[in-house]
């Protein structure tokens, strides 16, 4: 009688005291192929059935091209740094390493359960010294090449429990941990300038055989936008000075429609005019208000706008002469394009719902081409009693734009910013979404950032020949007040002496974001055991790009990013010889609990993998797995289904 538990078991024992899964740099007359998970995150006690998807099928794929006669490597480790292990540490108060490193066990466990390919000599840890040396090491040659610089940026920062938070731990404007109202506030951050190469980011693009969603993500996160950089001209009979405002805009043919400008509540023309605003102390109390807000709150779209208006001065459209009102508005983020935006609320959704609360006047500027067109679901205007019903946003033909009546909309938007641009009114420029990554974190549970602040040279790098900075274990972990990381209670830790003159300095207490960690591990798997560098040339060589990646496309705009802006700056200080990390990925699909809805512990619609795998054996899981259905589709868990593929194996 067919007993999975006894036949797998037996059959992994021997595979593995064979050694038939490590592999060697080369084989004569078999190539290369590098087939790469993205490796778990041990902040969790354990793999259910879900997460297992895509290791089963890069598992599958790694079997056949052996079976073809390739030399194949298939590594495995552990993304083991960052906020997940450490907060799910602090919840249950251990010791981040200690509750690290009891997941890590009992991962690596489960996973050598699966029977899957895995070489687990090639192994990394991230967390582990020899491996965050040679991130610490990445982020000195970042330094050196002036793509890492620190700057004080705007943060979630909890007033409560004294820290900077993250995105994700912030819920409708508040505190996770502690519900109290999550403030904007500016901090002192280390970021690397991922914007120095955003034309490579998006132009290499094109190439990858990559899932077309994946690479629309990554676009649209860069967000690049072409257009004009127009002047409006402030007008004060009191100013002795000129002021104007610069707005960024794509649709210069609209500029007829435009009746308000917006700034930014952090705009420096509000500090400017500070001596003319006739409302300052409402101004004043808007921007605090503002303050309190994400930046994902502000650009909300199901919460109503809310702004405002900036009463003694007035812009001039520069177009048609006109007095227009300038509003300050949370909706109008400083760091994109250049802080202020032209409102031109028949031709802009989110500039027609601002424009209809505010009480404010709305121009048609773009009238539909409608012959031989099929019209877009919003246009054209729709009028009733003298309002607008919504904003048209399409192309079109000029009205009510002095000579540019009846020009097409795309031919005059040419015309208009050419003609401004002899004036000198404006300019052709191109902004992007992308900002500068942030990767400084005031926690504990990461990699030292090897900086050293001295108050005579200020700040240097440390040197190579120091590396790693060891992060101490601390029995003090808990975050601390006015966003400082822990470490920064560690007197041993902070006081050491400046590189550059030997003086007493300090060091950094904050540590990297984990993503730094998992930009590069792709290529550690080639050499993991190296400690004179990050890995050999040659071994670079030998198994690099990476041919076929799998995981999850939550990963589009953060971690695929990042991988890929590592790779082109190790590319240009010639440390590697190509310039894209994976050529061929893949996204496995969501396998939802019994019920249709995400696994969750809290809906208690977990699907254990090691009851399962004891209940009918690794083979069984694994063909129900690839059975479900698409790869790359979402399905639920069904335990007829995985009956039905035990009954058929044991007929096999």
């Amino acid at each position: 009688m067919y007993n999975p538990q006894k036949i797998e078991r037996k059959w992994q024992r021997i595979w593995e005291k064979a050694g038939l899964y490590k592999t060697p740099d080369k084989i004569k007359r078999k190539k290369n192929f590098y087939c790469l998970d993205m490796f778990p995150y041990p902040s969790g006690e354990g793999l259910h059935v879900g997460h297992l998807h895509g290791y089963i099928g890069s598992d599958i794929v790694s079997r056949y091209f052996k079976m073809k006669g390739f030399n194949v490597l298939h590594p495995m480790g552990f993304d083991a740094f960052g906020l997940p292990a450490e907060n799910a540490a602090i919840k249950r108060k251990i010791h981040p390493k200690v509750w690290t490193y009891k997941n890590i066990r009992q991962i690596r466990k489960q996973l050598r359960s699966l029977g899957a390919t895995y070489d687990w000599e090639r192994e990394i840890i991230t967390c582990e010294p020899e491996y965050y040396k040679w991130t610490q090491w990445m982020f000195l040659q970042f330094f050196k090449k002036g793509l890492a610089y620190r700057a004080k940026v705007a943060c979630n920062f909890c007033p409560s429990c004294k820290t900077v938070l993250a995105n994700e731990q912030v819920l409708d404007g508040k505190c996770e941990r502690c519900g109290s109202e999550v403030i904007q506030k500016e901090i002192e951050q280390w970021l690397f300038k991922i914007t120095a190469y955003v034309e490579d980011l998006l132009k290499d693009l094109e190439n990858l055989d990559w899932p077309e969603k994946t690479k629309t993500m990554q676009r649209n996160w860069i967000g690049k936008s072409e257009g004009w950089e127009i002047n409006f001209k402030i007008k004060n009979e009191k100013l002795k000075i000129k002021n104007e405002i610069s707005v960024f805009t794509t649709r210069t043919d609209t500029l007829f429609g435009c009746t308000y400008l917006v700034v930014a509540p952090e705009h420096p023309i509000i500090e400017e005019l500070r001596a003319k605003i006739l409302n300052l102390k409402f101004v004043e109390e808007y921007i605090e208000q503002s303050k309190r807000k994400t930046e994902r709150e502000r650009l909300s779209e199901v919460k109503d706008k809310t702004g405002v208006e900036i009463k003694g001065v007035k812009a001039i459209n520069p177009v048609n002469g006109r007095e227009i009102p300038i509003f300050v508005a949370d909706y109008v983020l400083f760091h994109y394009g250049t802080g202020a935006i032209m409102a031109v609320p028949c031709h802009d959704q989110r500039d027609f719902e601002f424009a209809r609360k505010c009480n404010l006047p709305m121009v048609e500027v773009i009238k539909p081409a409608l012959a031989e067109k099929k019209l877009p679901e919003r246009a054209p205007l729709i009028v009733s009693d003298g309002r607008f019903e919504g904003a048209y946003e399409g192309e079109g033909y000029l009205t009510n734009s002095g000579r540019f009546d009846g020009m097409n909309s795309e031919i005059a938007r040419e015309e208009i910013g050419a003609g401004l641009e002899k004036k000198g009114l404006s300019k052709r420029r191109v902004f992007y979404k992308l900002k500068d990554w942030l990767i400084s974190r005031q926690r504990y549970w990461g990699a030292p950032i090897p900086m050293i602040f001295c108050q005579k040279c200020g700040w240097q790098p440390v040197s190579e020949k120091e590396l790693p900075v060891l992060l101490p274990k601390i029995k003090d972990y808990l975050p601390v007040g006015e966003g400082k990381s822990p470490l920064a209670k560690s007197r041993k830790f902070v006081e050491t002496t400046c590189p550059k003159c030997e003086g007493s300095a300090q060091r950094e207490t904050d540590t990297m974001d984990t993503f730094v960690c998992s930009s590069w591990y792709y290529l550690r798997y080639t050499d993991p055991k190296s400690d004179k560098k990050f890995a050999e040339k040659e071994k670079l060589r030998t198994w690099l790009p990476v041919d076929l990646y799998v995981g999850g496309a939550e990963h589009a705009v953060m971690h695929l990013l990042y991988a890929r802006f590592f790779t082109k700056v190790l590319k240009d200080l010639r440390r590697i010889s190509f310039k894209e990390p994976f050529l061929k990925l893949r996204h496995q699909g969501t396998i939802l609990g019994p019920d249709g809805q995400k696994m969750s512990k809290s809906k208690g619609n977990v699907i254990p993998m090691n009851e399962t795998i004891k209940k009918y054996g690794a083979d069984t899981m694994r063909l129900y797995e690839m059975f479900m259905g698409p790869f790359e589709a979402t399905t639920a868990w069904d335990t007829r289904g995985i009956e039905g593929c035990s009954r058929f194996l044991k007929k096999v």
